[in-house]
C-alpha cells in the first residue's frame, strides 16, 4: 500500500497506463506543477541567454554598453558616496550621486594622460546594473560640451562648455580627480 501522496510502486509486467490511472490527483497535480515550473525557468533562462548574445552579436548596431561594477569603492572628499556607482567597458562612466542631483563622468586611460570628461545627464540610460548609450546621445552629451561642436572640416563652431582641471590620477583600478563642484572623488575598484 502506497504512502498517502507518494507514487505507486510499479509491479513487474506493469504497463505505464495502469501506473499512471493509479496515480492520485495530488499526484497528478504534482506532476503537472513541475512541469510547468521547469519550463517557466528554462524560458527565463532561454530569454536571458538570447538577449544577451544579442547584446554581445548586435554591439555594433547598439553602441556601447557598460557593465556595473558592483565591488567599486566611491569616496568624495575622504567620505563614502554609497549611492554612486561606477560602470565599465573598455572606457569608465561614474555616475556619482550628490546633493546637486546625478553627475555623470566619463573617464578613459591608465596613467596621468588620461581624461575624465563630465557628460550631461541624457548622454546615458542607466538601468539596474547596465548603462547605455549610443552615438549620437554619447557625441552631444560628452564631446561637444568638453572640446567643442566643430563643422565637417573640423572647426571649431562652438567653444567648449567646460575647461576645469581636473588634477586627475588614473591607474588600472583607481581613478582619482576634482570634480566640477570642486570636491575630491576618488574610485577604487
Amino acid at each position: 500500500m502506497p504512502i498517502s501522496g507518494s507514487v505507486p510502486a510499479l509491479k513487474c509486467g506493469t504497463s505505464d497506463f495502469e501506473a499512471v490511472s493509479n496515480m492520485t490527483g495530488a499526484d497528478l497535480y504534482a506532476g503537472r506543477l513541475m512541469r510547468r515550473t521547469l519550463k517557466i525557468i528554462g524560458w527565463g533562462v532561454g530569454t536571458a541567454v538570447v538577449l544577451f548574445i544579442a547584446l554581445l552579436v548586435l554591439k555594433w548596431l547598439y553602441p556601447p554598453f557598460f557593465p556595473k561594477v558592483w565591488g567599486a569603492t566611491i569616496t568624495v572628499d575622504g567620505k563614502p558616496s554609497r549611492r554612486s556607482s561606477l560602470y565599465l567597458n573598455r572606457w569608465g562612466l561614474l555616475v556619482r550621486q550628490g546633493s546637486n542631483g546625478r553627475e555623470l563622468y566619463l573617464f578613459a586611460g591608465d596613467d596621468e594622460r588620461g581624461w575624465v570628461w563630465r557628460c550631461e545627464a541624457f548622454s546615458f540610460s542607466i538601468i539596474p546594473g547596465l548603462a547605455l548609450t549610443n552615438d549620437e546621445r554619447y557625441t552631444r552629451g560628452c564631446v561637444f560640451p568638453n572640446l567643442g561642436e566643430r563643422d565637417s572640416a573640423g572647426r571649431v563652431i562652438a567653444k567648449p562648455k567646460r575647461s576645469v582641471g581636473r588634477n586627475q590620477l588614473i591607474t588600472a583600478h583607481l581613478l582619482e580627480f576634482t570634480a566640477d563642484d570642486g570636491k575630491r572623488v576618488r574610485v577604487e575598484w
